[in-house]
């Protein structure tokens, strides 16, 4: 599976990927904004495992590595929710840090959103992040996406408790960005 934009790549995870990973997160830059989900420090085999594990979920999870100029730089995804929050879905997303600031995380929420609501019977996608994680704020603003709330002292990371702020994006609003109506 393959989504491409202009000038990124989103490709499915494959084993050979895990060097690549590792270079770019294994940095503790990156890793404050990051959940548990992905390690750190990072190590070849703590990564290979991970590979393994986004690799084998379920068919509602989708996640991929971005490329840009021929380089692994990051990695996005999302998750199609069941049950009462049926119809939704959440993202998450991370540039390796020597890619800030070229525009690809806009860039590429703008393709995953694209994606999940031209694909997928989705009315909402949802996105929790650190609340001093202010790129990506920006990022999702520029995508549309509005703020609904904050969270106090909810996340831990580093032993740093921090708000956790959430935004959505209805596909209604979507199809106005898009002029799809």
């Amino acid at each position: 599976m393959e989504i491409k934009t202009n000038r990124l790549l989103f490709r499915t995870y494959e084993e050979k990927d895990a060097e690549r990973l590792m270079a770019i997160a294994d940095n503790k830059n990156i890793a404050w904004n990051m959940t548990d989900a992905f390690p750190y420090p990072c190590t070849l085999e703590k990564v290979r495992e991970c590979i393994k594990d986004l690799s084998s979920l379920e068919k509602r999870d989708k996640n991929f590595v971005i490329i840009f100029e021929g380089e692994i730089v990051g990695c996005i995804g999302f998750r199609l929710k069941d049950g009462f929050r049926e119809g939704s879905a959440s993202g998450e997303c991370w540039i390796g840090e020597d890619y800030w600031g070229k525009g690809i995380g806009t860039e590429g929420w703008d393709a995953l959103v694209d994606y999940i609501f031209g694909d997928f019977d989705v009315r909402k996608i949802s996105v929790g992040t650190f609340s001093w994680n202010i790129a990506s704020i920006k990022i999702l603003d520029k995508c549309g996406f509005t703020e609904e709330g904050c969270i106090e002292s909810e996340l831990v990371r580093f032993g740093k408790v921090c708000n956790e702020c959430r935004y959505g994006l209805l596909k209604s609003e979507w199809e106005v960005l898009k002029n799809k109506i």
